[in-house]
């Protein structure tokens, strides 16, 4: 798969940094792609600003602690959601049909696909996800945040403290795990056979 990097903070002088830690410094990220598909940080910068004084203490293990994953992936809006595992329109199409089945228990393959749209929506519509999802698939709100819940429960998140947006204390993100990419992949190898 081609290697690609992209800069989150403008990097020039005088403009917003992507992160500023308490006590000043400042933080620029570049985002790039693993080898599984993932967008993922692939280099930081921490910096102060030029003519400021640095103070006490400088960049220490302390202010390290205050760099937090999860919010750098917000900031970068770094879902997992790639254009080349699967096609939206087609996964869509899919998922509704099993809703639309009379399945009562759903293989794991549909809730890898399903993950799938969940980033693909949330990528889209970063504020609402699971209601634009809603609206896309025709069912209830709740079945989609119901279905989703049991996706990370399966393990196709990759990060267990996932939340959606609809919980009072969360805040929709995660990162679909090896396990649903692997899914989707082997669905689309029995597509082209």
């Amino acid at each position: 798969m081609e290697k690609s990097s992209r800069k989150i903070g403008s990097g020039k002088p005088g403009l917003t940094k992507d992160i500023v830690l308490s006590n000043g410094a400042e933080i620029d990220f570049k985002m790039g792609i693993d080898e599984n598909g993932m967008e993922v940080i692939q280099s930081m910068e921490i910096s102060f600003p030029k003519n400021a004084p640095i103070p006490s203490g400088g960049i220490n293990a302390i202010l390290l602690r205050e760099i937090k994953i999860e919010e750098i992936r917000r900031i970068a809006g770094a879902s997992s959601w790639n254009s080349t595992l699967a096609d939206p329109n087609e996964v869509l199409g899919f998922v509704k049909q099993e809703f639309e089945s009379d399945r009562r228990i759903y293989l794991d393959e549909f809730y890898a696909h399903l993950s799938f749209l969940y980033f693909y929506y949330l990528k889209e519509f970063p504020n609402s996800p699971t209601s634009k999802l809603s609206d896309a698939l025709d069912i209830p709100r709740k079945t989609v945040v119901n279905r989703l819940t049991k996706a990370r429960q399966i393990g196709m998140f990759e990060n267990s403290d996932f939340v959606y947006e609809s919980s009072p204390t969360g805040r929709s993100g995660g990162q679909l795990s090896k396990k649903a990419i692997l899914l989707i992949k082997q669905t689309n190898r029995k597509k082209k056979i």
